[in-house]
């Protein structure tokens, strides 16, 4: 759990870092890396989405619903902070998660 939230904060401060430089020198292509870094970030942000919304609809636990609609809620701004940075980049985000690419299943 802490590793998730880790990822979301490099997230975060990518985006911001990014979004700070100058837009001639943010609309270059990403390097293989950035583009990689990238897709993984938006693959899991859709993860983390879909468990929230899991947890939502099946749990019991008010604590556990309140839980999934904050990540729901907290991932979705993720994912449209990196969505911009991604066009910018010319990097092609995936619109569905991936089977085993988040790393989830591990």
């Amino acid at each position: 759990m802490k590793a998730k939230y880790l990822y979301f904060a490099t997230v975060v401060v990518a985006s911001l870092a990014i979004s700070a430089l100058p837009s001639s020198a943010a609309e270059t292509k990403a390097s293989s890396t950035d583009a990689t870094f990238i897709k993984h970030a938006a693959d899991v942000n859709m993860a983390e989405i879909q468990l929230g919304k899991i947890a939502q609809d099946n749990s019991q636990d008010q604590a556990v619903k309140d839980f999934g609609a904050r990540m729901v809620k907290d991932h979705s701004n993720a994912e449209d902070q990196l969505k911009p940075i991604a066009e910018k980049m010319n990097v092609e985000i995936p619109d569905h998660v991936e089977p085993g690419a988040s790393g989830l299943d591990r």
